[in-house]
């Protein structure tokens, strides 16, 4: 369906789209709020600064249309070519010293040591380099991962033996030393930049190829940038090569995406991998997340069993039928915050900052302690009676209050 035809049909009332072709429509600035885009194809779409509050894009398909993919291939080809023509020149030069007595081709080859000895430590510790594979591989072509070696390494060869036997033709240089040394290092050259392609999509940190790679995947796909995604659900979306660098972010919903990290979110909560991976897999249990930002998160049943929460911040987060059992949740802040049906037993609470407002509505709670070192339990044996739990949760409120 066409930008348009949505737009009618949503000043007319509709909200249910599932399941409808949008790829590379345009919905920049529009208002979209509590729209169903649920299993839709939304590849290459822009809703940049777009309003989707609570609109659900739940098993929705984001990222790169065909076209997209194709140009990714091609550019990656091209740099990959450059690379090569880079490698074979860099090589002869350094043939041409050892073989030959022309003092200028001795000092450009002296510079061109003294340049790559200073900058292979940067780049290997910075992970720099291997553009055109990553750019490959992170596109999900492995066939175009391994022509853009083959290209690279073709230009590689190819240039270094049109080099030597020019030398040679003007008797600067001796071809039967020239050329091998000339071949090995464009080989070299190349199967470097592999490597650092390589260590770069290893890497869990971002990496500066990476984020390069990623940053151009993401100006060809799904844009969401500035977007308002408050309450948006993505549950089970496919996110590669999609900017999400929304304005808003207020209990949106990743659980199950796939393909988040390969998307653009810097900046962002999503920027931190342990909140990312929280969001996205539910699975926080024994983990740490002493003094964590989670305020306005959707962790909307996830899995916080036993997990070290001093100090965090969920402040309006959704942390509806979230398994809290066991956690350290001393001094952490809930204001606002919605733990409806949330299970607490055995939980410590030690000046917890609560108020009124915050929703503890069919919380599941045996007893609780009020100091870390499991002490002070509450109630002392047994279970708590109904009410009991709500009411002692919120007299933390008043020793919030003396506290500050």
């Amino acid at each position: 369906m066409r930008a348009s035809e949505i737009l009618d049909l949503y000043a007319k009332g509709k909200r249910n789209f599932t399941g409808v072709n949008l790829k590379g429509q345009c919905f920049r600035r529009k208002d979209l709020s509590g729209a169903n885009f649920s299993e839709a194809d939304i590849r290459g779409t822009n809703f940049q600064g777009a309003i989707l509050e609570g609109t659900k894009f739940t098993q929705a398909k984001a990222g790169l249309q065909k076209r997209g993919h194709l140009q990714l291939i091609l550019i990656s080809w091209l740099i990959a070519a450059i690379c090569g023509f880079f490698w074979g020149l860099v090589g002869y030069y350094l043939a041409l010293m050892l073989v030959t007595d022309v003092t200028r081709f001795k000092i450009i080859a002296a510079l061109i040591i003294t340049i790559l000895s200073l900058i292979y430590g940067r780049f290997y510790r910075q992970r720099v380099g291997g553009l055109p594979l990553v750019l490959s591989l992170i596109s999900g072509q492995t066939i175009s991962f391994i022509l853009a070696i083959l290209i690279s390494l073709s230009l590689s060869l190819l240039t270094g033996i049109i080099l030597v036997f020019q030398a040679a033709l003007a008797a600067v240089a001796v071809v039967n030393l020239t050329l091998p040394i000339a071949l090995i290092v464009g080989i070299f050259g190349t199967c470097f930049t592999a490597y650092l392609a390589w260590l770069s999509l290893e890497e869990s940190r971002e990496t500066i190829t990476k984020s390069l790679a990623i940053a151009f995947l993401a100006s060809k796909g799904t844009n969401f940038g500035g977007a308002n995604l408050k309450e948006a659900d993505f549950t089970a979306a496919q996110l590669k090569a999609t900017d999400l660098r929304a304005k808003d972010f207020t209990r949106t919903r990743f659980y199950l995406v796939s393909g988040i990290e390969r998307a653009r979110w810097e900046k962002t909560i999503l920027a931190d991998t342990a909140t990312r991976n929280l969001l996205v897999t539910g699975q926080g249990e024994n983990k740490t997340y002493i003094g964590y930002n989670f305020r306005g998160l959707n962790l909307d049943g996830v899995n916080l069993k036993n997990a070290n929460l001093t100090r965090a911040n969920f402040s309006e987060a959704n942390l509806a039928q979230a398994n809290l059992e066991g956690a350290n949740l001393a001094h952490t802040n809930v204001m606002r915050a919605n733990l409806q049906g949330a299970t607490l037993t055995g939980a410590c609470i030690e000046a917890w900052k609560i108020a009124e407002n915050t929703n503890l509505e069919g919380v599941d709670c045996d007893y609780i302690y009020l100091v870390e070192s499991e002490r002070e339990r509450r109630p002392c044996q047994g279970k708590f009676a109904a009410g009991e739990f709500r009411q002692l949760a919120l007299e933390q409120r008043k020793l919030y209050i003396n506290e500050t």
